[in-house]
């Protein structure tokens, strides 16, 4: 099979089973507005996104160190994941502490602060035991093994989570459903992976290796506050939100900011083909990064285009999938979708960045976009509600968008050539 061949098949294959993996849970938020009080689904939303920055310091988010291993120390292995292991238990034994001890200080009624704060905590244990193994997968091309992890997931929200919701109808069901759901994932993606790799890893859990620990805790933590400024940037607008407008408002917000999701989905998945490639023209076969802004171009074009002719069919099919008590938020839809379209550039151009260890520079422009992401949600959710925090949104994808672009085409022009292909060897597959 020829290699463009590989790369669209396995691009397919990625964008069917993250589509089917997450395009579940979106269909359920849609019925969750349908079937819990915008109260309890404010908190759902809530507590989802919060989870979304709290797992980022529960295991670290592995995956980078699992792809920059995984060709380079075959015999040492088995010990790289039993660090990544231990450190996601030691996270998570730090991170549930400090959020019951601080549980007062959530932004959520004071009634259900505690249970909220424990359910985040375990939720993001949920996810870490999950991307280890599915990192295992991606990292070497298994995308048929990936795409059975994922089919489990969408069994087990139908399975465990909408029943719950339905016969309990509150945001505590949800949270019990999906840290199940995402624990039997997790299984059967160690199942997949142990198999694959001959139990690596699984055989050196008991063993601790203080310098592997610090090798992966180095590696992995710089890298985080790249990831704790993207995810304030998707969040921290619920919480202002929360503050100025109340919870309601946040569940009509999160109503729209759904479908915009649906864009930044299949980025992901897109993305999770399309890096091994660039790396690998890059570092093996010697392409110019010069001559890789060209494919990128297309397909930040592509992006934007399509993002503008989604958003425009997708605010109005909103009407129609969501009850009439979220219809002002119909026009947040095409603002967070043309957002995420931004998102999709920034994400295609990132490739040189990474060939060239450029990770503070990331790390600063996600968290400059966040600080303004804050500013502009402060400034603009009083003038326009619920519409000021799409615009913050925008304003804030559309800074990385611009930055990274201006850096990558900087990058691409002083060097021809990659000087040190192992340079890229930390470079993700999946999410960037």
């Amino acid at each position: 099979m020829s290699e463009a061949r590989t790369l669209g098949v396995n691009g397919l294959i990625y964008l069917a089973a993250t589509l089917v993996a997450r395009g579940v849970p979106f269909i359920l938020m849609v019925v969750y507005a349908n079937v819990l009080p915008p109260d309890e689904y404010g908190l759902v939303g809530t507590i989802m996104v919060t989870v979304g920055i709290v797992s980022v310091y529960v295991g670290l988010r592995p995956d980078i160190y699992v792809i920059k291993h995984y060709h380079q120390d075959e015999g040492a292995f088995g010990d790289h994941i039993a660090a990544l292991y231990q450190i996601l238990a030691t996270t998570f034994l730090v991170i549930i502490a400090l959020l019951v001890l601080g549980h007062a200080l959530l932004p959520v009624p004071r009634e259900v602060a505690l249970g909220f704060a424990a359910a985040v905590a375990v939720l993001s244990l949920g996810r870490g035991l999950q991307l280890i193994p599915d990192s295992l997968l991606m990292s070497s091309g298994r995308s048929l093994q990936y795409a059975i992890s994922q089919l489990v997931l969408a069994v087990g929200y139908l399975a465990v989570s909408l029943p719950l919701v339905y016969w309990l109808r509150s945001w505590e069901a949800m949270a019990v459903g999906n840290f199940v759901v995402w624990c039997a994932g997790a299984g059967v993606s160690t199942a997949l992976a142990a198999g694959l790799f001959g139990f690596h890893g699984l055989r050196s859990l008991a063993r601790l290796r203080p310098q592997r620990l610090r090798e992966a805790f180095g590696f992995l933590f710089p890298l985080t506050f790249h990831v704790i400024g993207f995810a304030l940037v998707n969040a921290i607008d619920r919480f202002i939100l929360m503050d100025m407008q109340g919870v309601a408002a946040v569940g009509a917000y999160t109503a729209a900011y759904t479908l915009g999701l649906v864009l930044g989905v299949a980025h992901d998945a897109l993305l999770k083909a399309w890096n091994p490639y660039f790396f690998r023209r890059v570092t093996s076969e010697g392409v110019s990064l010069r001559r890789m802004l060209a494919p990128q171009s297309l397909y930040a074009l592509a992006s934007v285009v399509s993002a503008l002719v989604y958003g425009y069919a997708a605010s109005h099919a909103f009407e129609f999938m969501y009850p009439a008590a979220y219809a002002n938020a119909a026009a947040v839809v095409p603002v967070v979708c043309l957002a995420y379209g931004l998102e999709g550039v920034r994400k295609i151009f990132c490739g040189q960045l990474y060939v060239f260890s450029r990770m503070k520079t990331l790390a600063s422009m996600s968290l400059l976009a966040a600080l303004a992401n804050i500013v502009l949600n402060v400034l603009w959710i009083p003038q326009f509600g619920i519409m000021g925090a799409a615009y913050a949104t925008l304003a804030a994808f559309a800074f990385m968008a611009t930055a990274v672009i201006f850096f990558s085409i900087y990058l691409s022009h002083a060097a021809a050539r990659l000087p040190d292909p192992s340079q890229a060897s930390g470079a993700p597959a999946g999410d960037a």
